[in-house]
């Protein structure tokens, strides 16, 4: 689906601020979105979540501590650190 323009992000900033509608019993009345709009709203409040999943599982930085590592790890990134990586001919047994 296509993202929202400047044009329609404001539009959409313009209605998230009207004041609240009610009908004649005081029920909410919802302001209309388009499924655009919506999808748009769900992604900018969910920026948050998927930074701290982000940083939490797999962010820049992130190992595994040297003593939950299996030995085949720790020599593997041992050599990796060394320069000595693998070719990719054949994979590793961990």
């Amino acid at each position: 689906m296509k993202s929202l323009n400047k044009k329609e992000i404001k539009e959409l900033e313009r209605k998230q601020t009207l004041p609240v509608k009610r009908n004649s019993e005081g029920a909410v009345i919802p302001t209309k979105f388009t499924e655009r709009e919506l999808n748009h709203v769900i992604f900018v409040q969910l920026e948050k979540v998927r930074k701290e999943n982000f940083k939490k599982f797999g962010g820049p930085g992130i190992q595994k501590h040297w003593g939950k590592q299996s030995k085949a790890e720790r020599i593997h990134q041992e050599r990796l650190e060394r320069g000595e990586g693998t070719s990719g001919s054949r994979p590793m047994n961990i």
